[in-house]
């Protein structure tokens, strides 16, 4: 029977079904873009580890609480997320390497493909003449074959720096990637990957006006609840959502085992 009340959740701590797993990464620059047509920054600059596999007894993972403490160099906040590789491009050989699509959930008794944002983030350096970037993509309404702007690739965009890139017409989200093309640029070098998002949470703490340093907690359960439920090898992501020169986080999340 899966989880339904806060006291079925306590039950489950108390019986040694908990686990809490810390995130923490780093990351600077002089950019957070990837792209100079970027509607919004998110720069990948922490993971936590894959999620194990599911234990005995235990059927997926709830997070209950993400805290974080982060230094983003200005005013802002963090996204806690499920981020889902959904392929990447070698903008040197400009091969398109196919990843998976967003997955499938049950809400409100219905089945449908959840959506995303198309975010995309360099995991291998950019070089100075990087060119341009197109994507195809299937859109939230499950139309095919839509493309995005073309994106200029910003010069010697370093690892972590991303974006959410530009959609077309009317679309806000995406259900997969079937391609993406470089073009332009001289003698291009780098790796972009793209990644649909799942939110967990958004931490937005008070500002340390001398370090630029925040901390903050989401509780999940009582004061924003939100019951996501997460399965073995599930990658979770924190993203900058603002643009800065340096970029650095640490925290954790903690897990109730469903039954």
């Amino acid at each position: 029977m899966a989880l339904t009340t806060y006291d079925q959740f306590i039950d489950r701590i108390f019986d040694g079904f908990s686990s809490y797993e810390p995130f923490w990464g780093i990351a600077g620059g002089t950019n957070n873009h990837f792209n100079s047509t970027s509607t919004g920054t998110l720069a990948l600059i922490g993971r936590s580890r894959t999620l194990p596999s599911l234990p005995s007894g235990v059927t997926s993972f709830i997070p209950t609480r993400v805290f974080g403490g982060y230094a983003i160099g200005a005013v802002g906040c963090i996204l806690v997320a499920k981020i889902v590789n959904m392929g990447n491009i070698d903008i040197g050989t400009n091969v398109f390497t196919d990843g998976a699509a967003m997955p499938t959930i049950t809400a409100l008794g219905a089945s449908y493909p959840m959506c995303s944002p198309l975010v995309g983030v360099v995991t291998t350096a950019l070089n100075a003449t990087p060119g341009s970037l197109t994507v195809t993509y299937v859109d939230q309404d499950g139309n095919t074959a839509e493309t995005t702007a073309s994106h200029t690739l910003i010069a010697s965009s370093i690892v972590g720096n991303g974006g959410a890139m530009t959609l077309n017409g009317d679309d806000w989200g995406i259900r997969d990637i079937t391609n993406a093309v470089q073009s332009g640029g001289a003698a291009p070098t780098g790796v972009i990957t793209f990644y649909g998002v799942i939110p967990i949470a958004v931490l937005s703490g008070n500002i340390n006006s001398s370090s630029n340093s925040n901390t903050a907690v989401e509780d999940l359960l009582v004061t924003t609840p939100h019951i996501l439920r997460l399965g073995a090898n599930d990658e979770i992501g924190v993203f900058s959502m603002q643009g800065s020169t340096q970029n650095a986080t640490f925290g954790g999340i903690t897990y109730v085992g469903d039954n």
